[in-house]
């Protein structure tokens, strides 16, 4: 499944800073491709976790195969 061209992760692609909302707040980041194992499996055990309905379990299966666990991001705050 590849992200829609608009994505907020095609748009980290093209430019690595910018900002979330949290709770009304706005926090800087930046994108950065995780590389940590541990993380990557982590984000998967969450994933089947929260999405276990009959209708969303493959989804969260499919995110975590290796094509999808290749794009984990990570989004840093920038002091």
């Amino acid at each position: 499944m590849e992200p829609e061209p608009n994505s907020w992760y095609r748009v980290f692609l093209q430019e690595p800073r910018g900002t979330i909302q949290i709770d009304g707040r706005e926090i800087a980041v930046r994108a950065v491709h995780t590389r940590s194992e541990r993380l990557k499996d982590a984000i998967d055990r969450a994933y089947l976790e929260k999405y276990k309905t009959p209708g969303s379990i493959k989804f969260a299966r499919d995110l975590g195969r290796a094509k999808s666990r290749a794009t984990t991001t990570e989004l840093v705050p920038i002091a």
